[in-house]
């Protein structure tokens, strides 16, 4: 049994909510950040289907945030149905934000096994002498996990305070 809430859940809707706005943050952020390369997604559609990760930009910001969107509607999922925590941890700031923390963490086992698989890489900047700070990269990528999770934990959180009241629950 994956999950003792009814589908779609109010929590659900709101974390696939949650999980878009938090793609949408890293992936802008990414693209400040990493200004040369494609994003993570870019790449999975060109080795996948052919081309250059150019001929999938549209598809692959679709597929970003559509894949931050199914993710963050699984973190309720993760941490109430499958870990059993009380409803607090996926409803109400503070909480939200140390699992929102974990969940970012979480993410990069995807990211890992699609790079082990040869279907993403570390994406690259290069220093201003025109070498690349590989150790650098991999903590951008990691605080970028970090910072959706952030972010994703901040927005659901606001379940309790905000959204239920808001939607009359």
């Amino acid at each position: 049994m994956l999950s003792t809430m009814a589908w779609p859940h109010p929590i659900t809707i709101i974390a696939l909510g949650s999980g878009l706005l938090a793609a949408l943050v890293m992936g802008t952020l990414y693209n400040r950040h990493f200004t040369d390369a494609p994003l993570p997604s870019d790449v999975f559609l060109a080795r996948l289907l052919g081309g250059e990760p150019t001929d999938h930009e549209l598809g692959g910001v679709l597929l970003y945030l559509g894949y931050g969107a199914v993710v963050g509607g699984l973190f309720p999922s993760v941490f109430h149905g499958w870990l059993g925590l009380s409803g607090t941890w996926i409803t109400a700031n503070p909480y939200t934000l140390a699992t929102g923390l974990a969940f970012g963490l979480l993410l990069l086992g995807p990211w890992m096994a699609l790079r082990r698989l040869g279907l993403v890489d570390v994406p690259f900047r290069n220093r201003p002498d025109g070498s690349e700070d590989i150790v650098q990269n991999y903590s951008v990528v990691v605080g970028l996990h970090l910072l959706f999770g952030l972010v994703l934990g901040f927005v659901v959180g606001m379940s309790d305070g905000i959204w239920y009241p808001l939607i009359g629950l």
